[in-house]
Formats: C-alpha cells, sequence, structure tokens
C-alpha cells in the first residue's frame, strides 16, 4: 500500500453522527492497514473484566500479583473471546505484530504469563475481540465521514483514562489544528467535513428550543437544557 494512506499506527476517531452502536464515540487503534484491509483495536470501551479474569480462564498460574487488576477491554465485535495484548516495547513474544519499531499487539500466551512473573513489558493494554475491515472498506467509510484519522499517541493510549480518551484525541486535534494557517487548503476541508454535522434548532410554540437528537446524544446531553444569548 502507498505510505501516503497507510493508517497503521493512527487512531480511527468515530464522528458524531456515527450511529453504529459497536462503535459510537470509539477511538481505535489501528494496528495493519494494507491493499487487502485493516485491523485495529477499540481503546475506549471497558468491560468488567480483570487480567485476572483472563488468567483464571486460561488456567495460567499467578505467580506475582501486581499486575491481575489490569482492566480488559472490549478491542471489537470480531472474534471477542479472543485477546490481544498491545505492548511497549516491542519484545520478543512467540506471536506479534509490530505496529511500530517499539510498539507491537501481541495474541501469544507468552506475553500474559510474563505480566504475571513481573517480566512483562513496560506497558501494556490488553483488549479481547477486534475490529476488521475487508479491502477498500476502511476507506469507503472515511469517505462518507464515518472516520477522522490521526497519528496515535502513546500516551492517550496507555496513560489517559479510559472515559476521557475520545474527548482527548479531539483535543489534540484542535491543538493541532490551531497550528495550521487559516489558508490552508487542507485545513478548510477538514473543517468542512466537521460542520457537516452542524444542526438547525428549531423554537416550539412555547418558545422552547429543540436541541436535535444527534446533538443531545454527542453532548451526553440526559437533562434541560439552558440556553443563553438568543433574542
Amino acid at each position: 500500500m502507498n505510505d501516503a494512506i497507510c493508517l497503521t499506527n493512527h487512531f480511527l476517531i468515530a464522528m458524531p453522527g456515527l450511529g453504529d452502536p459497536n462503535f459510537a464515540r470509539t477511538v481505535t487503534l489501528i494496528c495493519e492497514h494494507s491493499s487487502q484491509g485493516a485491523m485495529g483495536l477499540v481503546i475506549n470501551r471497558p468491560t468488567d473484566l480483570s487480567l485476572n479474569d483472563v488468567l483464571e480462564q486460561m488456567e495460567i498460574e499467578k505467580t506475582d500479583t501486581a499486575h491481575l487488576g489490569m482492566p480488559v477491554h472490549l478491542g471489537g465485535p470480531v472474534q471477542n473471546n479472543r485477546g490481544f495484548v498491545v505492548h511497549e516495547p516491542l519484545g520478543h513474544w512467540e506471536s506479534t505484530l509490530p505496529i511500530t519499531d517499539t510498539l507491537g499487539v501481541s495474541t501469544s500466551r507468552d506475553i500474559l504469563v510474563a505480566l504475571v512473573q513481573n517480566r512483562g513489558p513496560d506497558r501494556c493494554f490488553i483488549a479481547l475481540g477486534y475490529a476488521g475491515w475487508s479491502a477498500g472498506q476502511l476507506e469507503r467509510e472515511i469517505a462518507e465521514n464515518a472516520w477522522l484519522s490521526g497519528p496515535a499517541d502513546n500516551t492517550i493510549l496507555f496513560d489517559t483514562p479510559v472515559v476521557s480518551r475520545w474527548s482527548a484525541v479531539w483535543l489534540e486535534i484542535e491543538r493541532r489544528l490551531a497550528e495550521v494557517p487559516s489558508a490552508n487548503p487542507s485545513k478548510q476541508r477538514f473543517l468542512d467535513r466537521v460542520s457537516f454535522f452542524g444542526q438547525t434548532v428549531t423554537v416550539d410554540k412555547q418558545g422552547r428550543v429543540l436541541l436535535p437528537q444527534l446533538l443531545r446524544e454527542t453532548a451526553a446531553m440526559t437533562g434541560d437544557v439552558s440556553v443563553l444569548g438568543l433574542s
């Protein structure tokens, strides 16, 4: 695949209008992207499981308790009984897909054994299941405005609280966008894509502003809202 359009080691950010419940308000780390398709892991969908639960299911002896409480995330809707460990540094494990020179995703038992023996990677993210796209599917979905993409940030991946990752990615996009001159055509195209989700509001007979459902869902509005500055 042409390097200019390869999204490996990029975040895929769900646009506000993406209604698929598997991916609404998600951030996905693209682990592999080629002409054959793409594979990634959602990084902001927690589960009620911990590493300890996975170890018990796999009957792995627990010799160190320091990592047993590590959270397990829902990596996507495909094969959600299959485990993935995104880790840094890359290390040497039986089954690892390199994402960068220092970041990889492993699916072999040995990395879990190493974690509970306190000899695992410095940083890791554990998920069950993955997200997959067939050849050309991801490109079509991006063209249809379902996703934005941007370079992955390991701080967000490993250090940012799960509930804050989607908003953290948008804040990083905003920061980078501010550094781009207003006259840059690429900046304007990006703003045009985002403004696609601008919504027109209406006023009912009692003079109340009716907020569109998409706006309420995107802003997680569950109660009454006061709108100031209208005349």
